[in-house]
């Protein structure tokens, strides 16, 4: 017999899946259509790009151990992603 909790873990594992296939099924149509060049077919495709991170975080949130050295990954990352850009130079090119 299946916990609460294991069935909200298949069912969130289900729903990855399926988000995952029909973000693959939409690219597909989008490219063989040729809308890709598109505004429309454009933002359609940026679209599915964040679904699959969308996607692959999820995976890694569900299946992930979390252990004080994955914490400690985590910190730094997030104090580079604050910390670097300050620190870069700034780019001559870029039109803000």
């Amino acid at each position: 017999m299946t916990t609460l909790r294991q069935a909200a873990l298949w069912s969130g594992l289900a729903l990855v899946a399926i988000s995952s296939t029909s973000v693959a099924v939409v690219c597909a149509v989008m490219l063989q259509f040729g809308r890709k060049t598109t505004d429309y077919g454009k933002a359609i495709l940026r679209a599915c790009f964040v679904d699959n991170l969308a996607t692959a975080l999820a995976l890694r949130l569900i299946f992930a151990h979390f252990t004080w050295k994955a914490q400690v990954f985590g910190a730094a990352r997030a104090a580079a992603f604050v910390v670097l850009p300050w620190l870069a130079p700034p780019d001559p090119g870029a039109s803000f």
